[in-house]
């Protein structure tokens, strides 16, 4: 297959109006994708690179409505129009509800699927440039907060909004994030400051497509980490003291040090 090829998916159980609009999209220079009834265009969202959907609403077995909820599921980037009878508005009404993004009447003009088709192809083109820039982006959080205990639980609440706020809603992630910020804030303030809350901590949180990374640094002098995290990821039963490095180490992908040790990163993937 042609990969600088325009595929237009077309479902309608109306084998006329299939075939009109199949030589309506060939004119126009693009290929027309058949599917006589939903599980037919379902097998063929599968197995072909698919620009634009056009679908009737009214079909047996599954209809247009049903074949939107499964589209938006699996497969959100592709555009979806719908093909409706003349004089029936609610079906259009909840199709664009459902997240079609416009309509077409039966009977329709070539002029109308060209503009349906176009439209739709400028959304497909900024949907996928959209991945592409999210994919390059990376937004970095810093702040330097007083290592006050009495702050961890508002700068963990903080974060999690944050998170929640970039699309991250797993709720064991989130938890694992709590747990993990909780204990390093605290042994930041215990062993790094020795409990002075006048010095600082400074926390950096970098959100990617596939990852966010926190780091938490205090001012204190840091120590030798190399033994310690060979201990911790021996597997093998840990001092009290290390516990909570030893739990962290196995809810996250990836925890390290800095060179001087006063300094620690975890890193989860999305």
């Amino acid at each position: 297959m042609n990969e600088n090829q325009t595929n237009i998916l077309i479902v309608d159980d109306d084998i006329h109006v299939l075939k009109t609009i199949s030589a309506i999209i060939e004119d126009f220079g693009m290929v027309p994708i058949q599917a006589e009834n939903v599980p037919e265009a379902i097998e063929r969202l599968k197995t072909e690179a698919v620009d634009v959907i056009l679908t009737d609403i009214v079909m047996p077995e599954i209809d247009g409505l049903e074949f939107i909820d499964i589209v938006k599921d699996s497969y959100p980037s592709i555009p979806i129009a719908v093909i409706s009878a003349y004089g029936i508005i609610s079906n259009t009404v909840e199709a664009l509800s459902r997240g079609a993004f416009n309509f077409v009447t039966k009977p329709f003009t070539i002029q109308e699927i060209k503009t349906i088709v176009d439209k739709g192809l400028r959304l497909r083109n900024l949907s996928l440039n959209t991945d592409m820039l999210n994919e390059r982006i990376i937004n970095v959080t810093t702040m330097e907060i007083p290592g006050d205990p009495e702050l961890f639980t508002a700068i963990s609440y903080y974060l999690i909004k944050e998170c929640q706020w970039r699309g991250i809603e797993n709720d064991i992630m989130l938890t694992n994030l709590t747990i993990c910020l909780d204990e390093l804030l605290m042994n930041a303030y215990i062993h790094g400051h020795s409990e002075d809350i006048s010095k600082m901590i400074t926390l950096e949180t970098r959100f990617s497509h596939e990852t966010l990374s926190i780091s938490i640094k205090d001012q204190g002098p840091g120590f030798d980490h190399r033994e310690f995290l060979e201990e911790i990821r021996s597997l093998q039963p840990v001092t009290l003291k290390k516990k909570g490095l030893f739990i962290i180490q196995n809810i996250v992908e990836e925890l390290f040090f800095n060179e001087s040790g006063n300094e620690v990163t975890i890193r989860f993937r999305l």
